[in-house]
């Protein structure tokens, strides 16, 4: 297990976990809404998803995000891939991100203690929504090609080709 900053050469990386919830019947996923005075990634629109915490697995700290920044708890999580981003103070984070179509709980009221508000989005329509950041856009795509843009019936069986690991988680 990684801590949370490990040193690469000279610089010091934030190691982070980001999960698309996604409605597979409705074609649509979860995104919130950043405030306008946030440091790293202001007014932009987000994945659930944050920093992994010391001796925490990046899956493990995808379902802690996840619960407490929708109120969702996430059943099944599939790793998609890891992608780099830097904030706008310039603070370098490598981010496992993940999908999630099965979930249970009552989504949060919002504005929260950490976004403005929050909305299901098409999957249509991920593509023009702004302001999103690298790793917003990153998941967005890898979302229309596994699951195209139009509503699809739920899958058959757990464990499906959705559940399959992507190797750099």
């Amino acid at each position: 297990m990684e801590p949370p900053e490990t040193i690469e050469g000279r610089r010091s990386v934030t190691r982070s976990a980001v999960v698309a919830l996604v409605d597979t019947r409705r074609a649509e996923a979860l995104l919130l809404k950043r405030f306008e005075h946030d440091r790293e990634f202001p007014s932009e629109w987000c994945f659930p998803g944050g920093s992994v915490e010391r001796g925490e697995r990046t899956e493990d700290a995808a379902r802690r995000e996840v619960l407490e920044e929708t109120g969702y708890t996430a059943v099944d999580l599939a790793c998609v891939g890891r992608h780099r981003s830097t904030g706008k103070t310039g603070r370098s984070y490598l981010i496992d991100c993940f999908i999630c179509v099965t979930w249970v709980g009552s989504l949060i009221t919002y504005p929260s203690a950490e976004h403005a508000g929050v909305a299901w989005v098409s999957l249509r329509d991920l593509a023009n929504l702004e302001p999103i950041g690298e790793t917003t856009d990153f998941v967005a795509r890898k979302l229309v090609r596994r699951f195209g843009d139009r509503p699809t019936p739920p899958p058959a069986e757990p464990g499906d080709e959705r559940s399959m690991q992507h190797p750099d988680c």
